[in-house]
């Protein structure tokens, strides 16, 4: 597989125009048509010389993947931020790219106007998109046509180690904090899930996760990355649980990522409403984010649809997506017990130590990440890099960074790892880290408190 994951895109292209490659509200797009329309896309970046963060402000969609691919292709970092965001928040975030070109929809326009005002961005360029129209920059009143756009793979030359997205996250001090990812590591880690379980052009994938979280990037790139189709529910589906069980089953959706909170939603509603094989075709749910209780799966296969492989992943957005997984089988009797997240992908090692030596078996200490496809850290804060991206205390004579992930942790007998919480302060809600001194600033910044 190609290093720089766009380029894959391009290969399937070439070989496979007339699949289909995105499935939302009715359309179904070729692959053909979408690598043309992220190909006008990335030629009107090149244009306007936004090569630089391009932040994109509009929801999961058909516009979003070819916005996505267009940003990559013209050689620029992705930076995802959603409206709904708190002023303060985006506000934040916008101020750590000051040059960055901001893409969002069309609709989103009178959305966009009145956060301007409060955010002083009049002098940022705001491009704009539109189905019928083409791209326009909002200082400019006349539009871009797509046909006057070229349609060509843009010769834009990058290394597999170029950053490639930024994404953000829950902050220690009170301030989020952003992590810059590279080409080669979201290649690598695409590459090892369509081998693993087996991913063909046949298949389709769901993309449920939240696209302002890197996981989007796999639901994304999973079946873009392999000729399979993507399949993207409306917001309307995505806030109705019994809708997206059913969207998933009409979809024929064979492989999905998500949340074990979400997860349990989908099981409480497939017991609710009953029936034998239901989500026939589901052949793999794979969750990550949050502790999964074997509670959990107990539950799941009691409902019509225990035929589905459930998959536990584990891995922090500073090391690329997802660095161990643990194809679960046997279920432990006891519902309240956490199931371990299994053992190292391929070129990955787990190290859990206590004072800088490594742990026998079912002693605790800190779980560390050894890979070569890592992040760049944290984005314009190599102090705060530098505190969990350390040397490896097991290897003196060279230098060997490895990533501190502040969880706690164990070897189980067949060296599978079992998370058992955490050394500092971080919670995770719906799979979203949050830093709980984030909130204590929150509320300390609230008058009268």
């Amino acid at each position: 597989m190609e290093k720089l994951i766009y380029r894959q895109f391009e290969k399937v292209v070439e070989a496979t125009p007339g699949n289909t490659a995105l499935r939302f509200a009715g359309k179904e797009i070729s692959y053909a048509a979408l690598n043309t329309r992220s190909n006008n896309i990335a030629h009107y970046l090149l244009r306007q010389e936004q090569n630089g963060t391009v932040i994109m402000a509009m929801p999961s969609s058909d516009r979003m993947v070819a916005s996505l691919l267009g940003i990559f292709k013209a050689g620029a970092i992705y930076l995802p931020i959603d409206l709904a965001f708190a002023e303060k928040r985006i506000a934040y975030i916008l101020s750590e790219s000051p040059n960055a070109a901001i893409l969002i929809a069309e609709e989103q326009q009178e959305q966009w106007n009145a956060l301007s005002g409060t955010l002083g961005l009049a002098e940022r360029s705001v491009i704009l998109y539109s189905d019928s129209q083409g791209l326009r920059n909002m200082q400019d009143s006349a539009w871009t046509s797509w046909d006057s756009l070229g349609a060509d793979n843009p010769a834009t030359e990058q290394s597999a180690d170029a950053d490639s997205y930024i994404f953000y996250t829950s902050g220690s001090t009170g301030t989020p904090k952003a992590i810059l990812g590279i080409h080669q590591s979201l290649a690598q880690f695409i590459e090892w899930e369509a081998k693993e379980f087996a991913v063909t052009a046949d298949m389709r994938v769901a993309q449920i996760s939240q696209y302002t979280f890197d996981a989007s990037l796999r639901d994304i790139f999973l079946p873009l990355a392999t000729g399979a189709t993507l399949c993207i529910p409306t917001q309307e589906i995505r806030s109705n649980i019994s809708g997206l069980l059913n969207w998933i089953e009409s979809e024929a959706v064979q492989l999905m990522h998500t949340v074990p909170s979400l997860f349990q939603h989908l099981t409480k509603a497939l017991l609710q409403e009953g029936g034998e094989k239901r989500l026939a075709s589901l052949r793999h749910i794979m969750l990550a984010g949050e502790p999964l209780f074997a509670k959990y799966i107990q539950r799941w296969r009691e409902t019509g649809a225990a035929h589905v492989e459930i998959v536990n992943f584990y891995g922090p957005t500073e090391t690329t997506m997802i660095k161990t997984f643990h194809r679960i089988g046997e279920v432990p009797e006891n519902p309240g017990q956490i199931l371990h997240v299994g053992q190292p992908m391929d070129g990955a090692f787990i190290l859990v130590l206590n004072r800088g030596k490594l742990c026998r078996i079912g002693e605790i200490g800190e779980v560390y990440i050894k890979t070569p496809f890592m992040t760049r850290g944290y984005y314009n804060k190599p102090e705060l890099t530098a505190e969990v991206f350390v040397q490896n205390p097991l290897l003196a004579d060279k230098e060997d960074i490895i990533y501190k992930t502040g969880d706690l942790g164990r070897y189980l007998p067949d060296r599978s790892l079992e998370i058992l919480g955490r050394k500092d302060r971080q919670v995770k809600i719906n799979g979203v880290r949050i830093e709980l001194n984030e909130i204590d600033e929150a509320v300390l910044a609230v008058g009268g408190i």
